[in-house]
């Protein structure tokens, strides 16, 4: 029998023109990957498969293509496998061997025939092996198609056959740090501290692994040999020595090492809490251990209060063993302290014409000599003074309270004489003589304007200092882009300040202390002459309502007239009330004359956008702001004139406030009767409100409750 040798494809190609009327009869014969579930244990291992042939008769040459995924996996070499060796001398031609097929498949085509004449091969064996290395973690096929297999007649026949695919795993190794928590923030140098870590095995596979938390760049301590199968999770403890650590904040980290295989390595770090080292026996973090703490610690003991960091001795409960350390810890310390026992930066106080009602701020005084049943203390304003008796509490300490009310910087009407009488702004001081250490004590706190000026326009300091089309000036002053180009908006500038002068009083910040004065210099220093008064100018048009630059606003007058009475409550210079004074006097002239002020048959309004010749749009947002804002200026300073305008405007806008009214929603002006955008409309509920209070005018209350229904 002689046979010709013909190669790869085109033996196979000829067979199937020549002899088209060949039958594929049902065959158990099979061409299949070897083993068809291949797992490799991390990215970069190699590995191999065979292409495996079983239960074939007379087999004398053979051709396959196998694809791959050639991102995950690299095919390094192919070798003829020894099954088809077993009849004869053969011939192996790999057609194509490549990585980059169609730009996403890998794919090896490869052929292989019997050289000369004789009888095939049967049975089971291997045709070829192919090597590959791992390039990701992943899951890839490997697909046999295009698989011929043929006999060893003088005519080659087709073997009929049936292929199956293999699968490649390479196993994903990922652990994760998803949660840092300190016991507590707050511990005594030396003391106890735990810090819990939460990690999960994100990945295939079992890991061991270690997991190491930090303070700042200091290891607090390693945990090593940790055990987790896939999915699951685990919180470990780790203690802290704080033996020898500096005093300080400390920023608290977790770090689980990499695991073998590991490539997503972005999650194995967590920065999640932070810790106060103080002083032994400091609970309160004031850098002082003393009776305060060890009172701290007894509330937390008796269940007054949750205080973590009551927890001396870190053991998950406060009891009387922590009483105990806390007071040998504090010993020798426990003088009088004075405090006031809640912040009064906000108080919830409403102003009145009559300012009637009182907020009351409480005190309190820890006194080395608990003997005592009662103490006094002198509590101060800059226009007034009481002296309080304070009684003996369950604390061993004293408490009680002072009612305070505000008035303006002339003066006004007292409720009752036993109310101390507080100008906004004023620091409250509360001193106290102690006996026993001959000792005095004072402590003191800020007295602030109320919250209502601006409450709907503050969002807050970080959204002013990263808007992209905000800019601030050499002193620190924001300009925005108006019409292609920088410009100061006298009112954006006042919201920037009160912004800041707010963040200071809840923070404490005298950095934003010293921003808020900036904005206050500005309006000092760009405050224009206009006859006996003076405006901000705004350098930009508005054509909405006819203004040309420069034009004025009753809504700038408003916003700087807050910003300059703050100023004066900090410093005490009456050059701002100097400034402000000369401000007010604009909401008396006419805007055809320079000023804010329009008059109709239906009364005075003040524009949010005046200019002689413009067109009065009567805008209800910033007209209730320049009411708000004349008021506050009105009662710091009891200005006859500032008030004059404040209730002219103020029955204005009680005569007229239901034409802006549609039915179903608030109309932004009166000009073009614009219905307001949503969060304009939320400012006419909030401000009108404001009015009610300021006023007692039911109208008020009554629109900003309809208002209020028209929001679904």
């Amino acid at each position: 029998m002689h046979r010709k040798v013909l190669l790869g494809t085109f033996v196979f190609m000829l067979l199937l023109a020549n002899f088209p009327s060949i039958a594929l009869v049902t065959t158990t014969t099979t061409l299949y990957v070897d083993p068809p579930m291949t797992i490799v244990p991390k990215m970069g291992d190699s590995f191999a498969v065979n292409i495996t042939v079983s239960d074939v008769t007379d087999l004398a040459g053979w051709e396959f293509k196998l694809y791959y995924n050639s991102s995950m996996l690299n095919a390094t070499s192919i070798t003829e496998g020894p099954f088809l060796k077993t009849g004869g001398s053969t011939y192996l031609m790999v057609i194509d061997f490549t990585d980059n097929y169609n730009a996403s498949h890998g794919r090896i085509w490869a052929s292989c025939v019997m050289i000369g004449t004789g009888p095939g091969v049967n049975g089971t064996g291997t045709l070829a092996t192919i090597s590959f290395k791992t390039k990701l973690p992943s899951v890839s096929n490997l697909h046999l198609t295009n698989t011929l297999l043929c006999n060893s007649e003088t005519d080659p026949q087709l073997i009929p056959h049936v292929t199956i695919n293999g699968i490649v795993n390479v196993l994903i190794h990922s652990i994760a740090v998803v949660n840092v928590t300190p016991f507590k923030t707050i511990v005594g140098r030396g003391l106890a501290l735990r810090i819990n870590a939460t990690v999960i095995n994100q990945g295939d596979s079992d890991e061991i692994f270690n997991v190491t938390a930090y303070a700042n760049e200091t290891i607090i301590e390693t945990r090593t040999n940790i055990i987790l199968t896939s999915g699951s999770s685990t919180t470990i403890t780790l203690p802290w020595d704080t033996t020898g650590i500096p005093y300080g904040n400390y920023i608290i980290s977790a770090y689980a090492w990499v695991a073998p295989g590991e490539t997503d390595i972005s999650d194995n770090t967590l920065t999640d809490g932070w810790v106060l080292v103080t002083v032994p026996g400091d609970v309160d973090g004031n850098g002082e251990c003393n009776i305060l703490d060890i009172k701290r610690v007894k509330l937390a003991f008796s269940g007054w209060i949750v205080e973590p960091n009551a927890d001396m001795d870190d053991n998950g409960v406060v009891n009387i063993l922590d009483l105990k350390k806390a007071k040998l810890i504090c010993s020798g310390v426990a003088r009088a302290q004075i405090y006031f026992d809640r912040s009064i930066y906000y108080p919830d106080v409403r102003v009145f014409w009559e300012p009637n009602l009182s907020v009351s701020i409480e005190i309190r005084v820890i006194d080395g000599d608990v003997n005592n049943n009662s103490v006094k203390v002198n509590v101060s304003s800059s226009i007034d003074s009481k002296e309080v008796t304070l009684t003996k509490d369950i604390l061993e300490g004293f408490s009680g309270t002072v009612f305070a009310v505000g008035v303006g910087l002339a003066g006004g009407p007292i409720s009752s004489a036993s109310i101390l009488s507080v100008r906004y702004g004023d620091e409250i001081i509360a001193e106290y003589f102690d006996i026993s250490s001959g000792d005095n004590f004072a402590a003191s706190a800020l007295f602030t304007f109320p919250y209502y000026i601006m409450q709907t326009e503050l969002h807050g300091l970080s959204n002013w200092e990263s808007v992209s089309n905000c800019v601030f000036d050499s002193n620190g002053v924001p300009m925005i882009y108006i019409g292609g180009s920088l410009k100061y908006n006298p009112v954006t500038i006042g919201q920037y300040a009160l912004a800041n002068y707010y963040t200071y009083l809840n923070e404490g910040n005298l950095t934003r202390r010293e921003r808020f004065l900036a904005q206050a210099k500005w309006f000092v220093e760009n405050a224009k002459q206009r006859g006996n008064f003076s405006v901000w100018e705004h350098y930009f048009n508005n054509p909405a309502y006819g203004c040309t630059d420069p034009f004025v606003s009753a809504f700038a007058q408003g916003v700087g007239l807050s910003v300059l009475v703050r100023a004066y409550a900090l410093t005490g210079n009456m050059s701002y009330i100097d400034v402000a004074e000369k401000i007010s006097l604009a909401f008396g002239v006419e805007m055809s004359a320079g000023g804010v002020r329009y008059t109709d048959s239906d009364g005075v309004w003040f524009e949010e956008c005046a200019d002689e010749g413009a067109r009065s749009g009567k805008v209800l947002n910033g007209f209730m702001f320049a009411l708000t804002e004349l008021y506050e200026y009105s009662f710091e300073t009891n200005n006859s004139k500032g008030w004059t305008f404040f209730w002219e405007g103020a029955e204005t806008l009680s005569n007229n406030i239901y034409r802006y009214d549609s039915g179903s929603w608030s109309y932004y002006d009166l000009l073009y009767h614009n219905p307001a955008a949503l969060v304009y409309h939320k400012h006419h509920i909030a401000q009108l409100r404001t009015m009610y209070e300021l006023t007692d005018d039911e109208i008020f209350l009554y629109y900003s409750e309809k208002f209020q229904s028209y929001i679904k």
